[in-house]
């Protein structure tokens, strides 16, 4: 069974308390148990800040539910990727308050990852994203927010990491946008890929394909004449099982085109504006898959 992780943060009703939360995370614990769901959620002042990891139909479906839900406001997908193992294992729900941390846990989490209006910073980045979750688990793991005179390097290696060999994979980017689409190639380069191909959307990358077939498509969603969606489903239907691994590039949270994107199968998002480390680490996430298979 495949497994994938979502994060993403959400604005907190306002009015919301601690009753509202109990009753939150006792919905959560049931009901993610049941559709094999297991992750974090951490409650900050202003905002919810949760990882989930199970089978994408599964979380799919309880993110869609998570952006009907009042108690989120203005929900923000940070990442969406494929996994090799589950790193927030233990448990089905859980809830940790941000405001009952010990505080020199407080004071090294902010001097890591920066300080906001509601305590430690939330990072719009994916990696960093995730680091900043698994300090927290970690934390609890070690002890109920044990003091810890050290904590990894958020640009250190991830427990899934494995070394990967870019040079040997073609990488196709589908992006209307010249500039971006330029500096996207430019990224590609740096992190060490050879072989890049670039058509300016769906139909031209058809033609690519065709010509000299992909191991990986970077595709942005809202083109024109052919877009994105519209791109992968007809690869899917083309190539099935045999599609080459597929990321789109959206500044696109909604839910509508979020779930069609994950029943045509797309492998990972990454979220507009492109950066270095964002497009480094969902790369990394996909590639190695390859390289397992």
């Amino acid at each position: 069974m495949k497994l994938y992780r979502l994060i993403y943060t959400s604005d907190k009703f306002e009015y919301l308390g601690l009753a509202d939360l109990r009753e939150i995370l006792a919905e959560s614990e049931k009901n993610n148990a049941k559709l094999g769901i297991t992750g974090l959620l951490l409650v900050l002042d202003k905002k919810f800040f949760q990882v989930l990891e199970g089978p994408s139909t599964a979380l799919n479906t309880l993110y869609e539910k998570i952006m009907r839900d009042l108690r989120h406001k203005n929900p923000n997908l940070l990442s969406y990727t494929q996994i090799h193992d589950r790193q927030f294992k233990e448990w089905s729900a859980r809830g940790v308050n941000l405001a009952s941390m010990n505080p020199q846990m407080a004071s090294l989490l902010i001097k890591k990852y920066g300080e906001s209006e509601s305590g430690i910073a939330i990072p719009e980045d994916p990696w960093l994203a995730f680091s900043l979750l698994y300090d927290i688990y970690s934390s609890i793991h070690l002890s109920e927010w044990a003091d810890t005179t050290a904590l990894p390097d958020p640009v250190a290696a991830p427990p899934e990491k494995v070394l990967i060999n870019y040079q040997k994979y073609r990488v196709l980017v589908v992006e209307d946008d010249t500039v971006v689409r330029r500096i996207i190639l430019k990224m590609l380069q740096q992190i060490g890929f050879r072989y890049i191909g670039e058509a300016d959307n769906g139909a031209s990358a058809l033609q690519e394909v065709d010509k000299i077939p992909p191991d990986l498509i970077l595709c942005d969603i809202e083109m024109k004449p052919m877009d994105g969606l519209s791109f992968l489903q007809v690869l899917r239907k083309n190539q099935g099982d045999l599609c080459p691994k597929f990321i789109f590039l959206t500044g696109h949270t909604e839910a509508t085109i979020i779930n069609c994107a994950y029943e045509l199968g797309v492998d990972a998002f990454i979220i507009k504006p492109v950066r270095a480390t964002q497009l480094r680490y969902q790369i990394n996430q996909v590639v190695s898959q390859l390289d397992a298979g």
